[in-house]
């Protein structure tokens, strides 16, 4: 959550100032909160869901980037034609990042906390000590 916090403060640091050296600090913010923030986020599925619906949480997390992707390209024109900037697309971005930011709120420590897609406690592996053996020894002569 810390990650994408800094990105979206990032975007909207780009998004509010007419300095260029600010504008590139935002822009490196942006992005380095960003890419910092994905290997986290793509771990919910695996550890809140187990076999065929972590494969379906993948799927409409990688569904939803690309229709994204699609779609973004497209608003952002459409805002800039409108408006003759790109400060109220990087604004839209930020409340969307914000939004990520909410989700990992709520959803990340249930997640951690629950750990289902942990296998079963029967099925872990069972630790052991290097060095220690508890084993009963048979004297030799």
């Amino acid at each position: 959550m810390v990650p994408l916090t800094a990105g979206t403060a990032g975007v909207v640091l780009a998004a509010l100032t007419d300095n260029g050296v600010a504008f590139i600090a935002g822009t490196c913010l942006a992005f380095s909160g960003i890419y910092t923030a994905l290997s986290q986020f793509w771990r919910i599925p695996v550890l809140g869901l187990t076999g065929a619906a972590a494969a379906a949480g993948i799927a409409v997390i990688n569904s939803a980037g690309n229709l994204t992707g699609m779609v973004s390209p497209l608003l952002t024109g459409a805002i800039q034609e409108a408006t003759g900037g790109f400060r109220h697309a990087l604004l839209l971005i930020a409340f969307v990042m914000s939004l990520g930011v909410l989700t990992m709120l709520i959803v990340g420590p249930r997640v951690e906390r629950t750990g289902a897609g942990s296998p079963p406690a029967s099925q872990r592996p069972q630790r052991v000590t290097a060095g220690r053996d508890d084993s009963p020894r048979k004297e030799t002569s």
